[in-house]
This record gives structure tokens, sequence and C-alpha cells, in this order.
């Protein structure tokens, strides 16, 4: 933490939208969308983005009321209009929430689809295989795709990669830059949000993940955030990892990682804090205003009451007493809270 990778992460995907402005590309350009783990972070990020010069017309959020939209003076997103240079947020259940809803849609999923603010460009036949692969996790249905000896997880990367190698047409780019904030939290590939994530990543020019943790179980995980990435890739397949990271010795691992940490991993250690300026502290006064003064005045008077009224009744052991000193010790909590 602190290492500046929204920072960073933020820069990047600004950077991408004003390149592609330029001449020639404008027609190209494309939404950026931003994966987070929960609203509050979801907040930082609008919040970063409005400090960072970004209009908030052009900040969208997924599953935002319009009350909420219309405050902040943002957009609703429409999948179907001109988005471009827009900054799609979203957190991870949402991407729960709409790949479940397709997976329940066998009927009419091309129509489903179409209205799909995420997935609108995922092949049906891609969609029908993964929920078959999400069903055969749970015990619901018999796995209709996986070969002999094969895993689960490498399974399902198959699947997305012979759909994009097949079905370029379909696997159209819907956004300039996915960024998925602490992707740590979505490695499971077979899970809803896991699958989400790998479709997603699948329709971006680029793939961006931002974690501190990235590998806390074992080889899976670090198999599974190439697989948003870029499931073509050799290092999305779960035994690849296992190769790499089996071997004995630690300078024989460095070596089988080295090409994949070159081109795909920015990592920072703590002494990138050693050249940042010395930190300097103000303290500054600042006056309350009229409306928040005359709450804490408010709070502050009922506080100080009850505070009087509990030493004139310790000074009494009787159990109406007792009863009465436990009011006023609420009371008091309640305003302090």
């Amino acid at each position: 933490m602190g290492l500046g990778k929204t920072i960073e992460a933020l820069g990047g995907a600004v950077l991408r939208n004003h390149l592609s402005t330029v001449k020639g590309k404008l027609k190209a350009k494309k939404p950026t969308l931003i994966i987070t783990p929960q609203d509050g972070i979801q907040q930082q990020w609008c919040e970063a983005l409005r400090r960072s010069g970004v209009e908030s017309a052009r900040i969208c959020v997924v599953g935002e009321r319009k009350k909420d939209t219309k405050a902040r003076g943002g957009r609703t997103y429409k999948s179907s209009s001109s988005q471009e240079g827009m900054y799609l947020l979203c957190t991870r259940y949402k991407i729960q929430s709409e790949l479940k809803k397709l997976f329940e849609q066998t009927a009419n999923l091309k129509s489903a689809l179409n209205n799909s603010i995420l997935f609108k460009h995922i092949p049906a036949a891609l969609l029908g295989k993964l929920r078959n692969q999400y069903l055969a996790e749970k015990g619901k249905e018999r796995n209709n795709y996986i070969r002999n000896r094969e895993r689960r997880q490498d399974c399902i990367t198959r699947l997305i990669r012979n759909s994009f190698n097949e079905d370029k047409a379909s696997f159209k780019i819907a956004f300039n830059s996915v960024i998925i904030d602490e992707c740590h939290f979505l490695k499971n590939v077979l899970a809803y949000w896991g699958i989400g994530a790998a479709l997603l990543g699948g329709q971006a020019k680029r793939t961006i993940l931002l974690s501190g943790t990235p590998y806390n179980n074992g080889p899976s995980d670090m198999s599974a955030l190439m697989t948003f990435i870029d499931p073509r890739n050799k290092a999305a397949q779960l035994n690849w990892w296992e190769s790499a990271v089996g071997m004995r010795k630690k300078k024989a691992v460095a070596d089988a990682v080295s090409n994949w940490r070159s081109s795909y991993m920015l990592r920072r250690q703590k002494d990138v804090l050693l050249e940042l300026p010395e930190r300097k502290r103000k303290c500054i006064n600042i006056a309350a205003f009229p409306a928040e003064l005359f709450i804490y005045e408010n709070y502050e008077f009922a506080f100080l009451s009850a505070l009087n009224k509990l030493q004139e009744a310790m000074d009494d052991g009787n159990p109406e007493s007792i009863r009465r000193q436990k009011e006023l010790c609420d009371v008091m909590m309640a305003c302090a809270s």
C-alpha cells in the first residue's frame, strides 16, 4: 500500500485516452473500465479521477441510481451510444450479478447479451460453455468440455482462448483499458467474478491488474491473473507456473519467470519511498461552518448535561439510580460517537 499503484494506473489510463484522440483514432476511442472491490474504493477512484481533471460528465458508475448520478453531475452509461473518453466504474459485485443474470437467460441469451453493459460483445456460444463450467464446479451439471487430466481452471482458459482465436469478429474491443484494483480478490477463475474478469480482459486493448499481494495461495493465483490479461499466453496455464516455481533453487525459479516478469510485471518495493521528498507537516486551524458548529454545540450541551446528572446519580447506590446511570452513559456514548 502507498507505493503509487492507483496514481500510475490512472495516469496510464488518462494517457491512453488522450492518445486515442490523435488524428485518425477518434472513432476507435473506447471507454476505460475500472473494477474495484467495493463501493468505498470505487468512490475513491471517482474522486481521484475528478482531482486529475476528468469532468464528472465523463465518469459513469454502473448500477448507480439516477438521482445520485444527477447529484454528482455524471452521466448514465449506454453501451449503444457514443462514449468516447468515458471512465466506467463498477465493483466486482456488479460483475457477479450481471454474469449471473446472463447464465440464467438460457432462452433469450442473445437478447440479454445485446442489452448487457459489460458483456455485450461476448459470443453466446462461449457464455454457454462457461455456464456449464460454473455449474459443473458446483456439482449441478456434467462437465461437457473438460479434457482428460485437464485442470478445471485450465479448461476455462482454453475455452476463452479458443473462442478468441476462432471468433474474432464477435470478440470486439469494447474498452480502451480495463483496470482491476485489488485484483487478488478475483483470483478464483471458477467464480462469477473470475469468469467475468477474464471476459472483460478479452474485450480490452490493455488490461492492468493492481495488487500488493498477487501470489497468496499458490501457482493458481498467478495463472488466474494471467488469464485476465491474455488467455493465449502460456503463463495463463497452471502447469507453466507449477513447473516454474517447482524448482528447488531460488535462482532457477527467478530465471524461469524472468522473461514473463520483464514483460508483464512492474514490481515496487518500499525503497522507492526513499526517493520522495521529505514530508512536511503544518497545522492549520479551520473555523467550522455555522451549521456544523450548531450541531456540535447541541451535542456538547447534551453530553455535559448528562455528565452532570451522572455525577449526581453516582451518590446513590439503589437499583433505580444504577439504571439511571446506565441510561446517562448511553447518552454520553451517543454524543461522543
